[in-house]
């Protein structure tokens, strides 16, 4: 598998991924969840990746500009809802 196809993948699949893992750990440490630490997290892991680190907000951006292109209904996040 090349690069680009590798890469396409992870775009894929990481948006799903980021928002279970973010649900779990919402459910697992209620108040005490802090969502600096999981931003801060995420960038880590960019970084550790060897990407350039993108805020979450344009990541959710770019994911429902590529939901609606696919004409998929974008899904609202938990910590939207506010």
């Amino acid at each position: 598998m090349g690069t680009t196809k590798l890469e396409a993948a992870r775009l894929e699949i990481r948006p799903s991924k980021e928002r279970k893992a973010t649900q779990h750990l919402r459910a697992a440490y209620r108040k005490n969840f802090d969502s600096r630490l999981l931003t801060q997290s995420l960038e880590d892991v960019a970084n550790l990746l060897g990407e350039v680190a993108e805020s979450v907000s344009m990541r959710q951006k770019l994911q429902r500009l590529r939901q609606k292109e696919h004409g998929q209904s974008p899904e609202k996040e938990r910590g939207q809802e506010r």
